[in-house]
């Protein structure tokens, strides 16, 4: 059975499209799913203050899990990871979960 859900993972992007004339310079993880059914994602918050301060942004790693119809956050957990400086790279590198045995 396919399941669907609508999560907001980024929630810069209409700020971002501002601020770049209507290009989104981004690249997003893939949602990583396990063998029970659960949904590792790459999550973007903190604050959108420009394409030049993109530090002031946070990244998290979040897990979610269907519950009926319904996809609900178990946990999520932020990183103290940065970017490297704007200027020294055209966009934000990404940020991606990853899965071994025996994660929960």
């Amino acid at each position: 059975m396919v399941q669907n859900a609508d999560i907001v993972y980024d929630p810069f992007v209409p700020q971002m499209l501002a601020s770049t004339g209507g290009s989104l310079l981004a690249h997003y993880s893939a949602a990583l799913i396990d063998s029970s059914g659960a949904v590792y994602m790459t999550f973007k918050g903190g604050e959108f203050t420009g394409r030049a301060t993109w530090e002031t942004m946070t990244w998290s790693v979040g897990k979610l899990q269907w519950r009926g119809s319904e996809l609900g956050e178990v946990w999520r957990v932020e990183s103290d990871w940065k970017p490297v400086p704007f200027g020294s790279a055209r966009y934000v590198q990404k940020r991606a979960a990853q899965l071994s045995r025996g994660s929960r």
